[in-house]
């Protein structure tokens, strides 16, 4: 007997071969697939519903009527790696490819109405698959295994006798699924136990089925509901097909668990719990690239699209979105399935098409999705589809011995530079440095070796082989030089080590001469000749500013008369007059220039001329105020200074000569007088001897001086 759960969870019975068309609603389990376009054939034929029937390697598909199932939920059908079908099964019975029971086919150990009725597994390194089957609901709940051999009844295949419904003990739900692991080329099988939290991976390897497991205790019990209503038991499990991540619908509690998974480990963690739409947590599913999710409900109208970019519990629950939608209440979606052209497939309870998400990577309306978008007439769907095992690959003896390659195609490189290392020649590697990748990226400092092991799935054994990766010598290298210089001096750096050096400026050498303007640092790579390996190092060179020196004191100063000069802006002060100090007293003999020099704290120099003239006078400011302008010397040689005065305050439009007929024979350029705070000192060192009027022209006068050249 089978039970309907009505929409208003009362129930009803009904006899599974009566000539009503009902369906019990069950989980099925769904497997994780990590899509590979050598291995997706294998699941190019489907067998499910009421003799309804897929063939995927015709484009469009096929649709197949010879099938021979007739039960409400999933089953299970595999093909061989050219999409030929090998054999399918509901869990009770299993039929080879011509639609014959196969020997000893009968008499399985499971149920039509089990959820996952049955989901085939290959057994690695042979011509068997084991069937894993269960019954329905968890009491008792039981979990058996059969076996199938190809090689048997002329490649047709038999159900081993004596491998026919193994026992694996009861209180189990009605979830299985399975996915390859490329860790160790085994198996891993889904499930989990009723009355607690315990989802059990068991492993399927080359030389056992099912005599190890793994045991994560994780998520919410699944005891609510009981036989006959909506229980736990029920609901769809899934893997992604990354293998990263599972969901679980719990039908009863009404909502559905996500969680990681750990492919090397078969552990699961880090649970999220998403609420449903409140009519019983049902169906679900990953899109290929394992970036979506997709849920939907017993009684529910929609299916729905969850974001799992953003991996936190706000946002997926955020995100969701409905994408096909029904507009009466009912059993109007089953169990989900991505065939092998990666689009999602949702049975469609008495419907004579299957829902269709044409593209399900993508968000929202650019799923594509369709509610009636693949026919499966005359036949009808149930609630379930055809599943096997994920990711199935081929582990077979006929693997070569295990070798070791590189990317660049030797083993040798320069202090820190990368090399990647290749294995090849066996099912799954375990490298020295714990890497569980066929190939390794490795960068060593020194001469290092890695070994790699290599399990050959087949044989059952494990090979090792040793790369030896070489470090060549690099350059060591060293600069000297400067390291402190003062604004405009040169800088010399020197470095050594290598055969050739290319320095951060262009230079070519192992010795640079420039001058920074501000702290700079200077790298240089050098190349060892022989090895070709470079090396690089940093030399800064830090550069202080020269002191900018300020000067106080008289221009014009009467004749045996002391005069007081001050300086600031250094730390030092050296005088042309033979003092130290900042400042200075000194009587000048005679009209001429002084220097004054200073050096900085970090010792850097600068110096400056200063212009004393001596005059008969009283006083300084006297002659400034009695004089419109001073010229001094007069008769002069080679060098004038111009001294403002009370009328002339040192400004010019134009500075030039005339000859004593009044004839214009010299204009002063700039680049023939220098500005200094003492005045305008002009060259005559290009005149001949002679009188001469100096003209100087402002915007308000011009002022003339008779000067006579020696």
């Amino acid at each position: 007997m089978i039970f309907l759960l009505n929409e208003s969870l009362t129930l009803k019975s009904f006899s599974y071969f009566g000539s009503m068309t009902i369906f019990r609603l069950l989980p099925i389990i769904l497997c994780c697939i990590i899509n590979s376009s050598t291995f997706s054939q294998q699941a190019n034929h489907w067998r499910f519903g009421n003799y309804a029937g897929l063939n995927f390697n015709t484009n469009p598909i096929t649709i197949v009527s010879s099938g021979l199932t007739n039960n409400p939920d999933n089953t299970s059908a595999i093909s061989d790696i050219n999409g030929n079908l090998l054999f399918y099964t509901d869990g009770m019975s299993v039929w080879n490819a011509n639609n014959v029971v196969m020997p000893n086919g009968n008499g399985l150990v499971g149920h039509g109405s089990g959820g996952q009725c049955a989901v085939i597994v290959p057994i690695p390194c042979s011509s068997k698959y084991a069937i894993f089957h269960v019954t329905e609901f968890s009491s008792p709940g039981s979990l058996n295994y059969s076996v199938v051999d190809m090689s048997l009844n002329g490649g047709l295949g038999d159900v081993v006798s004596a491998q026919k419904n193994v026992s694996l003990g009861t209180g189990w739900t009605e979830k299985l699924c399975a996915i390859y692991n490329p860790n160790n080329s085994s198996y891993w099988l889904l499930t989990h136990k009723w009355g607690n939290n315990q989802f059990v991976a068991f492993v399927v390897d080359a030389t056992s089925i099912a005599t190890q497991s793994v045991v994560s205790s994780i998520g919410s019990s699944h005891s609510c509901g009981s036989y006959g209503g909506a229980h736990d038991a029920m609901g769809q499990l899934t893997i992604s097909r990354d293998g990263t991540k599972v969901i679980n619908a719990l039908t009863c509690l009404d909502q559905f668990e996500l969680f990681n998974f750990n492919m090397a480990t078969g552990v699961l963690s880090n649970s999220i719990v998403l609420p449903a739409e409140g009519n019983k947590a049902w169906g679900t599913a990953f899109s290929p690239d394992s970036k979506m999710l997709y849920t939907n409900s017993i009684f529910g109208q929609n299916i729905f699209q969850y974001d799992l970019n953003v991996y936190t519990s706000p946002a997926i629950i955020a995100s969701k979105n409905p994408v096909i939608s029904v507009g009466t209440a009912g059993y109007n979606f089953g169990y989900m399935e991505l065939g092998p052209n990666n689009k999602l497939y949702i049975a469609r309870p008495g419907n004579t098409s299957l829902s269709v998400i044409n593209s399900p990577n993508n968000l929202g309306a650019l799923s594509n999705s369709s509610l009636v978008g693949q026919s499966i007439g005359p036949a009808t769907s149930s609630h379930g589809l055809s599943r096997i095992a994920y990711n199935i690959t081929v582990v077979s003896g006929t693997i070569g011995n295990l070798s070791l390659s590189t990317s660049s195609g030797n083993y040798s490189i320069c202090p820190g530079q990368s090399l990647t290392l290749l294995g090849s020649g066996a099912n799954s590697y375990t490298w020295s440095n714990g890497s569980n990748s066929s190939s390794i990226t490795v960068s060593p400092q020194v001469t290092s070796n890695f070994t790699l092991s290599g399990y050959i799935g087949c044989a059952g054994s494990t090979s090792q082989t040793v790369a030896t990766v070489f470090v060549k010598d690099a350059p060591v290298m060293s600069i000297s030089g400067t390291s402190s210089v003062c604004s405009r001096n040169a800088a010399t750096l020197t470095a050594s080590g290598a055969d050739s050096y290319l320095w951060s400026n262009g230079a070519q050498a192992s010795s640079i001469t420039f001058t920074p303007l501000t702290t700079t640092v200077y790298t240089v790579t050098g190349t060892n000749a022989i090895s070709g390996c470079t090396a690089s190092l940093a030399y800064q060179v830090n550069v202080s500013p020269s002191p900018t020196l300020s000067l106080t004191g008289p221009t014009i100063v009467c004749i045996g008369a002391p005069v007081n000069y001050s300086a600031s802006g250094a730390n030092t002060y050296t005088w042309s007059m033979g003092m130290n100090g900042a400042s200075v007293s000194f009587t000048p003999v005679s009209t001429s220039y002084y220097t004054v020099s200073a050096t900085s704290l970090m010792g850097c120099k600068t110096s400056t001329t200063f212009f004393v003239v001596l005059s008969e006078c009283l006083n300084n400011a006297e002659i400034q105020e009695s004089q419109d302008l001073l010229v001094l010397p007069n008769p002069v040689d080679d060098q004038l200074v111009l001294l403002a005065g009370q009328a002339w305050k040192g400004t010019y439009n134009t500075i030039s000569l005339m000859d004593e007929h009044g004839k214009t024979v010299k204009v002063f350029s700039e680049s023939e007088m220098e500005q200094s705070p003492l005045g305008v000192t002009l060259n005559f060192s290009g005149l001949i001897k002679g009188v001469y009027l100096l003209t100087i022209q402002t915007d308000e006068k011009v002022f003339l001086k008779k000067i006579i050249k020696n």
